[in-house]
């Protein structure tokens, strides 16, 4: 029965994937986020897709500042966080690659609420780069 329902789950997941640039899986430590992310991402390349890079981080080891950029007070100048610089690469090799930014670790308000830009049907990452 779990196994069947296990599977379940990963079509929902593949054929989400299908329709959305972006989403969230949610749950418990070792509830089998990371197993099921990897059986996606493999499907999904076995289905036709292209070659499937992750880039992970743990977002409880950066600040908000470091994760997704600032804006440096005394130059004025943008300075990019190591989120928004992986999703730019992401971005330029979108057609060669399906790239997976993996945030893992606990859900905090800190940076969720930033990229829920992201989640949003407008499929655009906003950021306040000034």
């Amino acid at each position: 029965i779990m196994a069947v329902r296990w599977a379940e789950k990963l079509k929902m997941l593949v054929t989400t994937l299908e329709h959305r640039q972006c989403i969230a899986l949610v749950g418990p430590t070792l509830s089998g986020k990371s197993t099921m992310l990897e059986c996606a991402m493999r499907t999904r390349v076995t289905l036709g897709g292209n070659k499937k890079v992750v880039y992970r981080m743990n977002p409880k080891a950066l600040s908000p500042e470091q994760l997704f950029g600032m804006l440096d007070p005394a130059t004025s100048d943008w300075v990019e966080g190591g989120f928004s610089a992986t999703w730019r690469k992401a971005c330029r090799l979108a057609l060669y690659q399906d790239s997976w930014l993996v945030l893992d670790g606990p859900v905090e308000p800190e940076w969720i609420e930033t990229l829920n830009t992201a989640l949003d049907d407008n499929k655009v990452l906003t950021l306040p780069n000034g």
